[in-house]
């Protein structure tokens, strides 16, 4: 089961409490992003059930309608992928994540994208990916929540 909701409730409450990318600029995105360096980690469809083949990532931007990180992997345009963040300052709560008082407390975001964008990094060793969000993760598919 998926739950685009509260992605999108969790982003959007960010967008209010951080710097926004392109204030200087003219953006055609739907959605603003915010910056934000979250290690991150991704895989493929079969993460879902086999949570060891996930892969470390970089988080660069995020918004209500995806996120763009690094990766070391090049994927298509089209390939959904799994994608995981620790989300500081947020806690779990029934089949969301919901703001916390406690600063330590943080949730795990399991979300499902669909690539949109792949280039590679001047670094030559990974890929920058632009992908846009199609669900959260709401079940315990693979072992951990």
């Amino acid at each position: 089961m998926y739950l685009f909701d509260t992605t999108r409730n969790f982003l959007l409450s960010s967008l209010r409490q951080t710097r926004v990318m392109g204030d200087d600029m003219q953006e055609r995105r739907r959605f603003r992003r915010i910056a934000k360096a979250y290690h991150m980690t991704y895989g493929s469809l079969n993460t879902l059930v086999h949570p060891d083949e996930m892969k470390s990532g970089t988080l660069h931007n995020i918004g209500a309608g995806g996120i763009s990180f690094s990766a070391a992997d090049c994927f298509p345009p089209g390939t959904h992928l799994v994608v995981t963040l620790k989300v500081n300052g947020w806690k779990n709560a029934g089949n969301g994540i919901k703001q916390s008082d406690d600063p330590h407390a943080s949730a795990l975001l399991k979300t499902i994208v669909e690539v949109v964008r792949v280039a590679a990094e001047a670094t030559g060793s990974s890929y920058r990916i632009a992908a846009k969000f199609l669900g959260r993760v709401t079940h315990n598919a693979g072992g951990d929540t």
